[in-house]
């Protein structure tokens, strides 16, 4: 709001956003979870859920490819929850459409990715 009050770019603000958390402590600490979360798997032999973001969440579930524009068909209206086949980590969350409530991604992901800090 403050950026945008004071007439900043939408893109500067989410980069400047994004380095103030990666320079962060919590940054670090999610970092080294995410190792241990990995290790722990392994020695489980579990692969199980990873969840970025708790919540509730009601819309149209659609599947998609990735998380591109044009990739939601635009005869859906109201919210969308997407269930991801492929993503690189640098995706916007809206990049597909306004109206997404939710991503469910069927890959793995690491927490620190531009796509994760940007759902927090």
């Amino acid at each position: 709001m403050l950026g945008k009050a004071l007439g900043i770019a939408e893109n500067s603000v989410r980069t400047y956003t994004e380095a103030e958390i990666r320079a962060g402590v919590i940054f670090h600490v999610s970092k080294l979870s995410t190792l241990l979360l990995k290790e722990t798997r392994r020695s489980l032999a579990s692969e199980g859920w990873d969840v970025i973001v708790s919540g509730t969440a009601q819309g149209t579930i659609v599947q998609v490819d990735s998380i591109t524009p044009g990739s939601l068909p635009s005869s859906i209206q109201g919210p969308v929850i997407l269930v991801v086949q492929n993503a690189d980590g640098d995706e916007e969350v809206t990049a597909a459409g306004t109206n997404i409530v939710g991503i469910i991604l069927l890959q793995v992901l690491p927490h620190l990715s531009h796509l994760g800090v940007r759902a927090r």
